[in-house]
């Protein structure tokens, strides 16, 4: 399996250069046709670009949100597999092992969570301690349930405890996590739907305004006070957006 060359920081985001050029241009074309159907001015639209890194942000967020959430589905699957393997009779650091087999035919070399398991089972091998590893890990992946189980195997293999039950009971508990946020999931997936179309509507009322009765606003555009007003409609509905994306946005 191919080595990553550094363990990953989880609570960081960093852009591929697809990535970059691809959100750019999205925002860059949103940002601009905002502007056009607001001011109709080409100023507007240069002084829009102005959002980019703002955008790129905002993004970069709901990218590390999206990689934490995907990191915790494959570690929820990666428990499950470490309990089998254990169950089976195998040892702790040899389950971790077969563990990391299964999740590579599952996720693939380059999931995140086949990744943190080649370094945990290097350290293995080299003679490092295991809860080491993991607490490691943990730390890094800025995830709650991750660092729980992290701390409850540390205090385990330091006091004896019994592996098998505690890694059985913080999987299920985990596998019940994820499937109400699952659950959650699927009945806002509408709500979102609907939120997203809501967000273009003030869009295609302007725009058919403007086509078919460009009369009715043109008081609003090339003069100071309707730059003035529809810079505090552009803001109001900006309010709007990230008010509905706040409403739909649940966190178990």
């Amino acid at each position: 399996m191919k080595q990553t060359e550094e363990k990953t920081d989880y609570n960081r985001y960093h852009y591929t250069w697809v990535e970059i050029v691809r959100y750019s241009a999205r925002y860059l074309v949103l940002s601009a046709a905002a502007a056009w159907v607001f001011y109709q001015s080409i100023w507007g639209m240069v002084l829009a670009a102005g959002v980019l890194p703002a955008g790129l942000h905002r993004k970069k967020k709901e990218c590390m949100k999206q990689r934490k959430r995907d990191l915790m589905y494959q570690f929820k699957d990666c428990i499950r597999f470490v309990s089998g393997a254990l169950s089976a009779g195998y040892s702790m650091e040899h389950a971790w092992e077969e563990a990391g087999k299964d999740m590579v035919r599952m996720y693939g070399t380059e999931a995140d969570m086949c990744k943190e398991l080649v370094w945990l089972n290097r350290s293995i091998r080299l003679q490092q301690p295991i809860e080491q590893g993991l607490l490691d890990f943990a730390a890094r992946s800025g995830l709650e349930d991750v660092r729980d189980f992290c701390q409850i195997f540390s205090f385990a293999k330091r006091s004896g405890g019994d592996f098998v039950k505690i890694i059985a009971n913080t999987g299920k508990r985990i596998s019940d996590k994820n499937e109400i946020l699952q659950e959650i999931e699927t009945v806002l997936a509408e709500k979102k739907l609907e939120q997203k179309i809501m967000n273009l509507v003030p869009f295609f009322i302007l725009i058919y305004i403007q086509i078919f009765s460009p009369e009715f606003l043109s008081t609003l555009y090339g003069n100071l006070p309707g730059v003035l007003m529809m810079s505090i409609c552009l803001i109001c509905y900006v309010i709007a957006v990230l008010i509905s994306e706040k409403i739909v946005d649940i966190d178990v």
